[in-house]
């Protein structure tokens, strides 16, 4: 299968509503349950009060999430980074928590 053939398949969409709760399922499988990185509490945290949440659909499943925080408060990356180079140039985003089922990993 081509890579366009596999892109004409997925459908990509901004998790809002009830997609919101299927985000954040999809990062609890993988990041709880799967690699053991967060706890239950913490699937959902403060940046997701200004993130932008997207969930990818193949063949009608959801099987996989990922956010984008917008702002100008600290980062969850400058825990460990210093961007303080790269604000300076305007306007930053964060995106993180990208989590994929296992059966749909290549």
């Amino acid at each position: 299968m081509s890579i366009a053939a596999s892109i004409a398949n997925v459908l990509v969409a901004l998790a809002v509503e009830g997609l919101a709760a299927t985000a954040y399922e999809i990062r609890r499988r993988v990041y709880c349950d799967e690699v053991g990185k967060l706890t239950p509490e913490g699937v959902v945290d403060d940046y997701d009060n200004r993130a932008v949440r997207f969930v990818a659909c193949i063949d009608g499943e959801w099987v996989s999430s990922a956010r984008m925080v917008f702002g100008e408060a600290a980062f969850e990356m400058e825990k460990y980074f210093d961007l303080s180079e790269f604000r300076k140039q305007g306007s930053c985003a964060e995106i993180n928590r990208f989590a994929v089922l296992p059966d749909y990993r290549r």
